[in-house]
C-alpha cells in the first residue's frame, strides 16, 4: 500500500499471522525487483482510476505486471471520459496493457453486476479483468 497508516493498521491487525506481509509501496520504478517481490497472482482493486498522474500510472502498471509470475487481476474502469472527481481519472488501461505487456493476454472480462447503467443502490463503474502470462 502507499499509505503508512494503512500499513500500520494491517500490521497491528495481523501481527500474529506470519503468512502476511505489509510493505509500503513507494511507487518508484523497479520497486518490486529491488525488494525481490513476486507472486503467482498480483491484484489491483480500485486503484488504477485513482492514479491521476500519468507517470504514477505507468510506474504502478510496470510494478503490477513485473511482480506477476502468472496472473494479474484488475478491478477498474476501462474507459476515457469526463473526470468525475479530482481523485478519479478514467483510463483505457486495457489498451495500455496490450501495447506494453505483450507477454500477458486478457483471458477473461467479468462485467460488474452493479454497473452505473443499472438502477441499483451500490453502483460501481469497475469490472474485473484477468490476464495470464504466457511463455
Amino acid at each position: 500500500d502507499t499509505s503508512p497508516k494503512a500499513i500500520s493498521i494491517c500490521k497491528a491487525r495481523f501481527e500474529k499471522d506470519l503468512n502476511k506481509q505489509f510493505i509500503l509501496f513507494t511507487g518508484k520504478k523497479g520497486f518490486c525487483k529491488k525488494k525481490g517481490l513476486s507472486a503467482t497472482v498480483t491484484l489491483s482493486l480500485d486503484v488504477i482510476y485513482h492514479l491521476i498522474e500519468d507517470k504514477t500510472f505507468k510506474n504502478y502498471m510496470n510494478e503490477l505486471f513485473f511482480a506477476s509470475e502468472k496472473y494479474v487481476i484488475i478491478y477498474s474502469s476501462d474507459r476515457v471520459d469526463i473526470q468525475e472527481a479530482p481523485h478519479v481519472k478514467h483510463r483505457k488501461f486495457t489498451e495500455y496493457v496490450r501495447k506494453n505487456f505483450t507477454q500477458f493476454e486478457l483471458i477473461k472480462h467479468i462485467t460488474n453486476e452493479f454497473s452505473p447503467d443499472k438502477k441499483l443502490e451500490d453502483q460501481s463503474f469497475a469490472d474485473f479483468y484477468i490476464y495470464e502470462k504466457w511463455k
